[in-house]
């Protein structure tokens, strides 16, 4: 009862209406790329219905590190939880007009335009257009989606700073514990995304020598990857990003999937449990149809 008082059934056009145009005229640009927008302009489902990614929104559930990120990105400052990304004291629509972002940081995570209910007169951005009452703008730091990076660096504690610092935060990775360090004073090359999906991406990739290929995905335990035929770790780099180690030099064809051991071994003991209901059954069936009658 509590549920149902919450819930309240509209059209599939009134639900997509808000922000309806600038949505369609944000999915006719070329991706993938990501849309962040600091008065909540395009509303999940419309973004959702229009093949759009977003760097914000309304989620019950998210990880700490990206808080932490988002905070800085959207230069609102508040890393501390919120059921929205970004924060909001306020109305949506007012409440970030004087918050100046990063768009270094925002560009890392692929945003490549930000939607606003006010004008964003910041350095980094193109105005794109006004549709209605949304401005959306194009982010001239804006990174692709993956790319292979030559050079790396320590992870340091505050990583979000040293992020910040970086001449090209795309030809530097920031890497943790022994994972394999480079000092090639060469640019970061392309990486094409060849397929996709929230579980499974594949991605081709030609280098010169040993290099990391860094998604802009958020690294999470459980994400495996192949690399011409051969299983490699995913790493986590720049502080909440993923990363996979190439050695050697060539074309190479990568795929990342999503397989946490935890699914793997809860459908193994769910197979294992109807196995043993099925036995269990056919047991006492048996029992059932074979027993003596008394005399």
């Amino acid at each position: 009862s509590f549920d149902a008082g919450m819930m309240k059934f509209i059209s599939r056009d009134t639900a997509l209406a808000p922000g309806r145009e600038a949505a369609a005229a944000l999915a006719e640009q070329p991706g993938p790329f990501r849309v962040y927008s600091p008065s909540y302009s395009l509303p999940m489902q419309t973004a959702a219905a229009f093949n759009l990614h977003l760097a914000d929104g309304v989620e019950p559930v998210h990880l700490a590190v990206v808080d932490q990120f988002m905070a800085r990105a959207g230069g609102y400052g508040d890393p501390g939880f919120s059921v929205t990304i970004p924060h909001f004291d306020g109305p949506p629509e007012s409440a970030l007009r004087d918050v100046q972002p990063s768009l270094k940081l925002l560009g890392l995570l692929n945003v490549k335009y930000l939607a606003a209910e006010f004008p964003m007169a910041w350095e980094g951005l193109a105005a794109e257009a006004q549709i209605g009452r949304t401005f959306i703008y194009r982010n001239r730091l804006a990174l692709p989606r993956a790319w292979v990076a030559y050079q790396t660096q320590p992870v340091q504690s505050d990583w979000l700073g040293q992020l910040e610092s970086l001449p090209d935060v795309q030809a530097v990775v920031l890497t943790e514990g022994d994972a394999p360090t480079l000092n090639t004073p060469r640019p970061a090359s392309a990486a094409e995304v060849t397929h996709f999906a929230p579980d499974r991406i594949r991605l081709a990739a030609a280098t010169d020598g040993p290099g990391w290929l860094v998604l802009s995905e958020i690294w999470y335990p459980g994400w495996t990857a192949v690399v011409d035929g051969a299983p490699v770790p995913v790493a986590r780099v720049d502080g909440l990003l993923r990363g996979v180690y190439l050695p050697n030099a060539g074309a190479h064809n990568i795929s990342l999937e999503y397989r946490p051991a935890s699914v793997i071994w809860g459908g193994r003991l769910a197979w294992a449990t109807l196995l043993a209901i099925v036995a269990a059954a056919g047991i006492w069936a048996a029992r059932a149809t074979f027993r003596p009658k008394n005399p």
